[in-house]
């Protein structure tokens, strides 16, 4: 899958490899980093407002949010292996870990 982000209009676009259109999600507030997990499952986005969205590769639907923290944006994500954590950078120098709950 090919995964495109527009920050202009604020949608994921979803291709096959073929450069076929599968879908798009419309993002609800501004990503500031998006990343696609280690086993090629999960778009996972971070907000401006220190949310965290995960979604499915093969559709775009959400299956996890963190609601935004008083924090600034988010400026980096990484994954455990397992999926049961996101490790979310903010803007401010804080660090979160995030419980996403069992994959």
């Amino acid at each position: 899958h090919i995964v495109i982000f527009s920050n202009s209009d604020g949608i994921f676009h979803l291709f096959n490899i073929n450069g076929l259109f599968i879908c798009s999600s419309d993002l609800s507030e501004a990503a500031k980093v998006v990343m696609i997990d280690a086993q090629s499952s999960f778009v996972i986005s971070g907000t401006e407002n220190g949310g965290v969205v995960v979604r499915t590769l093969h559709n775009l639907r959400i299956i996890d949010r963190t609601s935004g923290h008083p924090n600034p944006a988010v400026c980096c994500i990484t994954t455990s292996t397992s999926m049961h954590h996101v490790v979310v950078g903010m803007q401010s120098g804080l660090i979160q870990i995030v419980s996403l709950g069992k994959r």
